[in-house]
């Protein structure tokens, strides 16, 4: 969505800026660091969130209570872009066809008051149903492990190595790409086919060994990692489990 949205949209992942990479090398330092003093700080008695270690009669710890609570309250919804826009391209499609107009005919957000109504309204929906889930669970912690073990795993690992491993499973196609890249588009002679090809051929062995590799770990940590949250879930909504101290 932020790469469409760009004036340069190869600099997001790319020279000269790398957008991306410095932006998440800020944000890996700052969670990082966090969690590390947070650690260090209170051990085994962490919370879900380390805000709720905080001491309940400290004014700093108050203060920092209220900058995290506007923090969420300021950029919550811009959370939620990425799965707006994507539910908005099918809903607006069939809004704007139950009308009888093309929904290709300019009757856009910006130029149509019943659109932006209808946007705004879904946008507001998907929040409000974030936020009564939260409610409605009385320990997020275990549901949120639960959901960033199995999200990781799949949209992380799965998917990549997934359509990597499609992509380049043709033997043809994968020599034939390869090739072209190896050679600049040029044609290859005689004398230099057979070393491209054993070059190819250890490429894609080399590819598909990673791809299973990075596969059995993803399946482990999936598996694993949906086990131990979902039994944990389960034990703590039969009161097996104290709520972790204060």
């Amino acid at each position: 969505h932020i790469e469409n949205a760009m004036s340069r949209p190869l600099e997001l992942a790319g020279p000269p800026a790398y957008t991306l990479h410095r932006s998440m090398v800020v944000i890996v330092i700052m969670n990082s660091a966090l969690g590390l003093f947070g650690y260090m700080r209170y051990g085994d008695r962490c919370a879900g969130s380390v805000s709720l270690n905080l001491p309940q009669d400290n004014r700093l710890s108050e203060v920092i209570k209220i900058m995290i609570a506007l923090g969420i309250l300021l950029t919550y919804g811009l959370q939620l872009t990425v799965t707006t826009d994507l539910a908005w391209q099918g809903l607006r499609g069939k809004l704007v066809g139950s009308k009888g107009e093309d929904a290709d005919s300019g009757d856009d957000e910006e130029s149509s008051p019943r659109l932006t109504t209808y946007y705004y309204c879904m946008r507001f929906i998907l929040i409000f149903g974030t936020i009564m889930v939260a409610v409605a669970v009385p320990d997020i912690g275990p549901l949120v492990s639960l959901v960033g073990s199995v999200g990781f795993s799949l949209l992380g690992l799965v998917v990549p190595v997934a359509m990597e491993t499609v992509w380049y499973w043709s033997d043809e196609d994968d020599g034939g790409q390869e090739q072209d890249g190896c050679d600049g588009g040029t044609a290859t002679t005689p004398a230099r086919y057979e070393p491209l090809v054993r070059g190819n051929l250890c490429r894609r062995i080399v590819r598909h060994v990673k791809n299973l590799v990075l596969l059995v770990f993803a399946t482990v940590a999936l598996v694993g990692g949906a086990f131990y949250n979902i039994r944990d879930i389960l034990a703590r909504a039969a009161g097996d489990l104290a709520a972790p101290p204060v």
